[in-house]
Protein backbone atom coordinates (compact mmCIF):
# COMPACT_ATOMS: atom_id res chain seq x y z
CA UNK A 1 0.00 0.00 0.00
CA UNK A 2 1.21 3.63 -1.00
CA UNK A 3 1.86 5.70 1.98
CA UNK A 4 0.83 9.71 0.68
CA UNK A 5 3.78 11.64 2.79
CA UNK A 6 2.28 14.04 5.46
CA UNK A 7 3.81 17.20 3.60
CA UNK A 8 1.39 16.56 1.09
CA UNK A 9 -1.42 15.85 3.40
CA UNK A 10 -0.69 19.25 4.48
CA UNK A 11 -0.89 21.04 1.13
CA UNK A 12 -3.84 19.64 -0.05
CA UNK A 13 -5.46 20.71 3.06
CA UNK A 14 -4.33 24.16 2.90
CA UNK A 15 -5.50 24.47 -0.67
CA UNK A 16 -8.74 23.14 0.10
CA UNK A 17 -9.19 25.55 2.62
CA UNK A 18 -7.98 28.38 0.38
CA UNK A 19 -10.61 27.15 -2.63
CA UNK A 20 -13.52 26.47 0.07
CA UNK A 21 -13.33 29.61 2.44
CA UNK A 22 -15.21 32.26 -0.68
CA UNK A 23 -17.96 29.66 -0.15
CA UNK A 24 -18.30 28.93 3.53
CA UNK A 25 -21.67 31.28 4.66
CA UNK A 26 -20.01 34.07 7.06
CA UNK A 27 -22.54 33.27 9.56
CA UNK A 28 -20.73 29.22 9.78
CA UNK A 29 -17.00 31.30 10.17
CA UNK A 30 -18.23 33.71 13.03
CA UNK A 31 -19.45 30.73 14.76
CA UNK A 32 -16.10 29.16 14.78
CA UNK A 33 -14.09 32.27 14.99
CA UNK A 34 -16.19 35.34 15.84
CA UNK A 35 -17.05 38.68 14.21
CA UNK A 36 -13.94 40.72 12.94
CA UNK A 37 -13.83 44.40 12.81
CA UNK A 38 -13.47 45.32 8.91
CA UNK A 39 -10.38 46.54 7.69
CA UNK A 40 -10.92 50.27 7.78
CA UNK A 41 -11.61 49.78 11.56
CA UNK A 42 -9.06 47.36 12.50
CA UNK A 43 -7.25 49.67 14.96
CA UNK A 44 -3.97 48.57 17.13
CA UNK A 45 -5.19 51.63 19.56
CA UNK A 46 -6.54 49.97 22.72
CA UNK A 47 -8.10 53.34 24.05
CA UNK A 48 -10.51 53.59 20.31
CA UNK A 49 -11.31 49.52 20.57
CA UNK A 50 -12.56 49.86 24.12
CA UNK A 51 -14.54 53.19 22.94
CA UNK A 52 -15.93 50.23 20.19
CA UNK A 53 -16.91 48.23 22.91
CA UNK A 54 -18.00 49.92 25.43
CA UNK A 55 -20.77 52.52 23.01
CA UNK A 56 -21.17 50.03 19.83
CA UNK A 57 -23.79 47.29 19.22
CA UNK A 58 -23.28 44.20 20.42
CA UNK A 59 -21.25 42.77 17.04
CA UNK A 60 -19.07 44.90 16.67
CA UNK A 61 -18.22 44.94 20.67
CA UNK A 62 -17.32 41.27 20.30
CA UNK A 63 -15.58 42.23 17.11
CA UNK A 64 -13.11 44.85 19.25
CA UNK A 65 -13.16 42.24 22.11
CA UNK A 66 -11.87 39.91 19.56
CA UNK A 67 -9.05 42.54 18.03
CA UNK A 68 -7.91 43.12 21.56
CA UNK A 69 -7.57 39.80 22.51
CA UNK A 70 -5.19 39.40 19.24
CA UNK A 71 -3.12 42.33 20.15
CA UNK A 72 -2.99 40.86 23.99
CA UNK A 73 -1.95 37.18 22.54
CA UNK A 74 1.14 39.08 20.33
CA UNK A 75 2.70 41.16 23.09
CA UNK A 76 5.87 40.46 26.01
CA UNK A 77 5.03 39.09 29.20
CA UNK A 78 5.72 42.71 30.53
CA UNK A 79 3.85 44.23 27.87
CA UNK A 80 0.55 42.47 28.25
CA UNK A 81 0.85 43.59 32.39
CA UNK A 82 -0.38 46.98 30.76
CA UNK A 83 -3.85 45.45 29.23
CA UNK A 84 -5.44 44.27 32.67
CA UNK A 85 -7.77 47.66 33.13
CA UNK A 86 -8.50 47.79 29.30
CA UNK A 87 -9.19 44.12 28.76
CA UNK A 88 -11.21 43.63 31.61
CA UNK A 89 -13.61 46.88 31.09
CA UNK A 90 -14.23 44.94 27.93
CA UNK A 91 -14.84 41.08 29.25
CA UNK A 92 -16.97 43.05 31.71
CA UNK A 93 -18.92 44.95 28.77
CA UNK A 94 -18.38 41.71 26.50
CA UNK A 95 -20.18 39.47 29.52
CA UNK A 96 -23.21 41.77 29.91
CA UNK A 97 -23.59 41.88 26.01
CA UNK A 98 -23.41 37.40 25.90
CA UNK A 99 -25.73 38.14 28.92
CA UNK A 100 -28.62 39.75 27.55
CA UNK A 101 -28.39 37.79 24.45
CA UNK A 102 -29.00 34.41 26.34
CA UNK A 103 -25.63 33.20 25.22
CA UNK A 104 -23.83 30.73 27.72
CA UNK A 105 -21.14 29.81 25.49
CA UNK A 106 -20.26 33.56 25.14
CA UNK A 107 -20.62 33.86 28.81
CA UNK A 108 -18.27 30.76 29.65
CA UNK A 109 -15.80 31.96 26.66
CA UNK A 110 -15.84 35.44 28.30
CA UNK A 111 -15.50 34.26 31.98
CA UNK A 112 -12.29 31.80 31.60
CA UNK A 113 -10.73 34.77 29.31
CA UNK A 114 -11.22 37.38 32.09
CA UNK A 115 -10.59 34.65 34.99
CA UNK A 116 -6.90 33.37 33.13
CA UNK A 117 -5.85 36.52 32.50
CA UNK A 118 -6.30 37.96 36.83
CA UNK A 119 -4.62 34.82 37.52
CA UNK A 120 -1.58 35.89 35.42
CA UNK A 121 -1.68 39.43 36.60
CA UNK A 122 -1.67 37.80 40.48
CA UNK A 123 1.11 35.12 39.26
CA UNK A 124 2.80 37.63 38.02
CA UNK A 125 3.23 40.48 40.96
CA UNK A 126 4.69 40.47 44.06
CA UNK A 127 3.48 44.04 45.03
CA UNK A 128 0.94 44.26 47.44
CA UNK A 129 -1.27 47.10 45.77
CA UNK A 130 -0.80 45.47 42.47
CA UNK A 131 -1.75 42.38 43.47
CA UNK A 132 -4.73 44.33 44.71
CA UNK A 133 -5.25 46.21 41.81
CA UNK A 134 -5.98 42.38 39.88
CA UNK A 135 -8.20 41.21 42.38
CA UNK A 136 -10.77 44.65 42.01
CA UNK A 137 -10.75 43.63 38.25
CA UNK A 138 -11.42 40.25 39.28
CA UNK A 139 -14.26 41.51 41.57
CA UNK A 140 -15.43 44.14 39.27
CA UNK A 141 -15.76 41.27 36.46
CA UNK A 142 -17.90 39.10 38.22
CA UNK A 143 -20.53 41.61 39.69
CA UNK A 144 -21.08 41.58 36.35
CA UNK A 145 -21.38 38.18 35.79
CA UNK A 146 -23.92 37.96 38.43
CA UNK A 147 -26.02 40.52 36.91
CA UNK A 148 -25.70 38.17 33.36
CA UNK A 149 -26.76 34.29 34.44
CA UNK A 150 -28.39 31.75 35.61
CA UNK A 151 -29.82 31.93 39.80
CA UNK A 152 -27.66 28.39 39.78
CA UNK A 153 -24.43 29.52 38.57
CA UNK A 154 -24.60 33.05 40.92
CA UNK A 155 -24.09 30.92 43.87
CA UNK A 156 -20.50 30.42 42.81
CA UNK A 157 -20.22 33.76 41.56
CA UNK A 158 -21.07 35.59 44.42
CA UNK A 159 -18.69 33.55 46.65
CA UNK A 160 -16.08 34.14 43.91
CA UNK A 161 -16.62 37.56 44.10
CA UNK A 162 -16.75 38.21 48.25
CA UNK A 163 -13.22 36.48 47.94
CA UNK A 164 -11.56 38.97 45.77
CA UNK A 165 -13.60 41.58 46.90
CA UNK A 166 -12.11 40.93 50.01
CA UNK A 167 -8.39 41.04 48.89
CA UNK A 168 -9.02 44.14 46.78
CA UNK A 169 -10.37 46.27 49.72
CA UNK A 170 -7.65 45.64 52.20
CA UNK A 171 -5.59 48.22 49.53
CA UNK A 172 -8.55 50.13 48.31
CA UNK A 173 -10.31 50.66 50.99
CA UNK A 174 -12.56 53.52 49.96
CA UNK A 175 -13.13 52.37 46.20
CA UNK A 176 -16.59 53.50 45.41
CA UNK A 177 -16.39 51.04 42.18
CA UNK A 178 -15.79 47.98 44.71
CA UNK A 179 -18.25 49.40 46.77
CA UNK A 180 -20.90 49.81 44.85
CA UNK A 181 -20.68 46.21 43.25
CA UNK A 182 -21.07 45.13 46.47
CA UNK A 183 -23.95 47.23 47.28
CA UNK A 184 -25.56 46.22 43.99
CA UNK A 185 -24.70 42.55 44.35
CA UNK A 186 -26.30 42.62 47.84
CA UNK A 187 -29.45 44.46 46.90
CA UNK A 188 -30.81 41.95 44.09
CA UNK A 189 -30.09 38.69 46.37
CA UNK A 190 -32.33 41.13 48.65
CA UNK A 191 -35.23 41.82 45.72
CA UNK A 192 -34.56 38.07 45.13
CA UNK A 193 -35.78 37.07 48.49
CA UNK A 194 -37.87 39.98 49.51
CA UNK A 195 -41.55 39.02 49.62
CA UNK A 196 -41.62 35.03 48.46
CA UNK A 197 -43.02 32.30 50.50
CA UNK A 198 -40.53 30.58 52.77
CA UNK A 199 -39.63 27.27 50.63
CA UNK A 200 -38.85 29.75 47.50
CA UNK A 201 -37.02 32.07 50.38
CA UNK A 202 -35.22 28.86 51.06
CA UNK A 203 -34.26 27.70 48.28
CA UNK A 204 -33.11 31.01 46.77
CA UNK A 205 -30.89 32.13 50.26
CA UNK A 206 -29.07 28.92 49.43
CA UNK A 207 -28.10 30.08 46.19
CA UNK A 208 -27.69 33.13 46.87
CA UNK A 209 -26.30 33.02 50.58
CA UNK A 210 -28.68 35.56 51.62
CA UNK A 211 -28.40 36.71 55.49
CA UNK A 212 -30.15 38.49 57.85
CA UNK A 213 -28.17 41.42 57.07
CA UNK A 214 -29.01 41.93 53.98
CA UNK A 215 -32.53 41.77 54.69
CA UNK A 216 -32.22 44.71 56.95
CA UNK A 217 -30.22 46.53 54.46
CA UNK A 218 -31.84 50.07 53.25
CA UNK A 219 -31.29 49.69 49.36
CA UNK A 220 -32.85 52.83 48.26
CA UNK A 221 -30.57 54.83 50.11
CA UNK A 222 -27.71 52.66 49.74
CA UNK A 223 -27.87 52.73 45.82
CA UNK A 224 -28.56 56.65 46.18
CA UNK A 225 -25.75 57.43 47.43
CA UNK A 226 -24.13 56.94 44.15
CA UNK A 227 -26.67 58.48 41.60
CA UNK A 228 -24.75 61.76 41.23
CA UNK A 229 -21.53 59.73 40.26
CA UNK A 230 -22.91 56.44 38.64
CA UNK A 231 -21.56 56.84 35.32
CA UNK A 232 -18.14 56.14 36.85
CA UNK A 233 -19.10 52.70 38.00
CA UNK A 234 -22.16 51.62 35.78
CA UNK A 235 -22.14 51.40 32.04
CA UNK A 236 -26.23 51.15 31.83
CA UNK A 237 -27.16 53.61 34.04
CA UNK A 238 -30.49 52.67 33.34
CA UNK A 239 -30.11 49.61 35.29
CA UNK A 240 -29.02 51.54 37.79
CA UNK A 241 -32.52 53.61 37.98
CA UNK A 242 -34.04 49.94 37.51
CA UNK A 243 -32.81 48.64 40.17
CA UNK A 244 -33.44 51.73 42.57
CA UNK A 245 -36.84 51.29 41.40
CA UNK A 246 -37.61 47.81 42.08
CA UNK A 247 -36.14 48.37 45.45
CA UNK A 248 -38.40 51.15 46.32
CA UNK A 249 -41.76 48.77 44.92
CA UNK A 250 -40.72 45.99 46.81
CA UNK A 251 -41.48 48.09 49.55
CA UNK A 252 -44.34 49.66 48.91
CA UNK A 253 -43.42 53.13 47.40
CA UNK A 254 -45.13 52.80 44.23
CA UNK A 255 -44.88 56.74 43.38
CA UNK A 256 -40.91 56.83 44.11
CA UNK A 257 -40.70 53.67 42.15
CA UNK A 258 -42.48 55.31 38.90
CA UNK A 259 -40.37 58.24 39.13
CA UNK A 260 -37.13 56.22 38.65
CA UNK A 261 -37.92 54.11 36.35
CA UNK A 262 -38.76 56.72 34.06
CA UNK A 263 -35.81 57.85 34.98
CA UNK A 264 -34.37 54.79 33.57
CA UNK A 265 -36.19 55.36 30.67
CA UNK A 266 -34.53 58.20 29.22
CA UNK A 267 -31.38 56.40 28.01
CA UNK A 268 -30.46 55.89 24.22
CA UNK A 269 -30.51 51.95 23.19
CA UNK A 270 -27.46 50.60 21.11
CA UNK A 271 -27.82 47.32 22.45
CA UNK A 272 -29.31 43.98 23.18
CA UNK A 273 -28.74 44.85 27.01
CA UNK A 274 -30.16 47.97 26.71
CA UNK A 275 -32.93 46.89 24.60
CA UNK A 276 -33.87 44.36 27.30
CA UNK A 277 -33.80 46.84 30.73
CA UNK A 278 -35.82 49.02 28.60
CA UNK A 279 -38.19 46.44 28.40
CA UNK A 280 -37.81 45.80 31.91
CA UNK A 281 -38.28 49.03 33.09
CA UNK A 282 -41.64 49.31 30.42
CA UNK A 283 -43.30 46.08 32.12
CA UNK A 284 -43.01 48.12 35.51
CA UNK A 285 -44.27 51.11 35.26
CA UNK A 286 -46.72 49.58 33.39
CA UNK A 287 -47.89 47.12 36.45
CA UNK A 288 -47.76 50.06 38.85
CA UNK A 289 -50.14 51.99 36.35
CA UNK A 290 -52.26 48.50 36.28
CA UNK A 291 -52.25 46.53 39.42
Amino acid sequence: MKVIPITIIILWLICLIQITNPIIPKGLKRMFTGPKLAPAYRTNDIDKLVQYIMNEADVIKIAAYNRLKELYRNKSRNEQMNYLVPFMQSAIEVVKSHGANNSLMGIKHTYLDAIYYTYKCLKGEKNAKERARCYKWRALFLAACFFSNKIKQCFFIRHSFNSAYREAIKIYTDDKMLKYARIKIACKVKLAVQGRNIISKSLISLYLGSTSKQQQLDCPSRLLEFEESIRNYESYTEEFYYLVGQSFAKNGYKEKALEYFKKGRKFPIIDQKGRYISQQLQKSIENIYTC
